[in-house]
């Protein structure tokens, strides 16, 4: 083999590794996207707060929540659900609302979690939302997975409420 098709070859491989690399990059972000390492690192609970509190130290939003423990009451599958829920609503609420100011609580019984979370930002006419915008369209779609319910009362001037009520299946042993 001659020094130019060695060349050729070597450039080649080397062009496979690099993206063969970035390929495995983007699964392995992918993968955190999909399953957030901090429910797995810290329970759903911490995560919660820690995205929470992580959210309130970046934007002009100072979120005060209240969060009793949800740990290991749901599958990783529903808690990532969950987890998405806040998530998706705390990014509303600094993208959309203009509100200095949110509300996250979360409660628990036997047989249900409730999860309200509240601003007193520029509100929104709920009517005239369109469908998949702010993100509401995945947040119901996740409360619908988890055979929860929302509901959503907002006014022009006067801020967001979001009921979510997520009903706790017990499992047969």
């Amino acid at each position: 083999m001659n020094a130019t098709k060695e060349e050729e070859t070597k450039n080649a491989l080397n062009k496979i590794s690099d993206q063969s690399t970035e390929t495995l990059n983007d699964v392995r972000n992918i993968s955190y996207n999909l399953h957030p390492h901090q429910i797995e690192a810290l329970g759903i609970t911490k995560a919660i707060r820690s995205i929470i509190d992580k959210s309130s130290g970046s934007s002009k939003v100072n979120f005060i929540h209240d969060i009793e423990n949800i740990d290991k009451i749901f599958t990783e599958e529903n808690e990532v659900h969950i987890f998405r829920i806040v998530q998706e609503a705390i990014s509303n609420i600094i993208k959309y609302s203009d509100s200095p100011e949110a509300i996250i609580k979360i409660t628990c019984t036997k047989k249900s979690i409730t999860i309200l979370i509240s601003d007193i930002g520029k509100g929104f006419d709920i009517e005239n939302v369109e469908k998949g915008s702010l993100g509401l369209s995945g947040i119901s779609e996740r409360v619908k997975i988890l055979g929860g319910t929302l509901s959503i009362e907002s006014k022009r001037g006067e801020g967001t409420v979001m009921k979510i009520l997520i009903p706790v299946i017990i499992k047969n042993s």
